[in-house]
């Protein structure tokens, strides 16, 4: 009987992550459509940043915001 209610106790943790993540997912699928931008454009925003992020690792932020500024010719 001890095993079950181990076992019960994991479902019912289960159950709740899955019913968050489901929220979480309906809740990206929403502001993906309000964003406009499709599955691939995310995709690759994603890809991006995520390549954005390694570089600032890398080089530093603040080499990052100057290289970013200078890209934009200094409006920003």
């Amino acid at each position: 009987m001890e095993v079950q209610k181990f076992y019960e106790a994991i479902v019912s943790r289960n159950l709740k992550l899955v019913s968050e993540l489901e929220e979480t997912e309906a809740a990206r699928r929403e502001v993906v459509r309000q964003l406009g931008l499709s599955e691939e454009g995310l995709r690759a925003a994603l890809i991006l940043q995520w390549l954005l992020r390694l570089y600032a690792r890398r080089v530093g932020e603040p080499n990052v915001l100057r290289l970013i500024k200078k890209l934009l010719g200094g409006r920003h």
